[in-house]
């Protein structure tokens, strides 16, 4: 690919609110509320630590920059949907989002404890398939 000058599209994830579509990619700043999404995602690492959750480290995708290891890491698109979805919807409210191209380990992990401590579902296309995160559960029972 390199000889031939193409280059990998960078994954993304998008979250449909009030009839708008929101884009994120890895460690996205763009936003207006840039602040209050990594003030959550840093909550949530928090609470992941208090509870002693190990994020998934089995997954040869991951390196040591990304995924939940503090607030200088580069972010996940989907972890960035999944905060400006839970700040900017009532509480309850499900989250719809679309991954390309596939979920990590990290990500899922990360998407099934949010779910068990907000109390949201949340629903998750990646290019393979449909994933519901609920109380701390996903609907592919951790295989995909």
């Amino acid at each position: 690919m390199k000889d031939m000058g193409l280059k990998k599209a960078p994954g993304y994830s998008t979250i449909e609110m009030k009839n708008r579509v929101y884009r994120f990619s890895v460690g996205d700043m763009s936003y207006s509320q840039t602040k209050e999404i990594y003030a959550f995602l840093d909550y949530i690492e928090g609470l992941s630590q208090e509870e002693s959750e190990i994020p998934c480290a089995a997954d040869d995708r991951l390196d040591s920059d990304r995924g939940m290891r503090g607030a200088n890491a580069e972010w996940h698109s989907e972890k960035l949907a999944i905060a400006f979805g839970a700040i900017n919807s009532p509480p309850g409210v499900s989250l719809r989002i679309s991954k390309k191209p596939r979920i990590c380990c990290d990500c899922h992990d990360f998407s099934k404890f949010v779910s068990r401590i907000t109390g949201r579902e949340i629903i998750m296309r990646d290019q393979n398939r449909f994933h519901h995160f609920k109380g701390g559960s996903c609907s592919c029972r951790d295989y995909w």
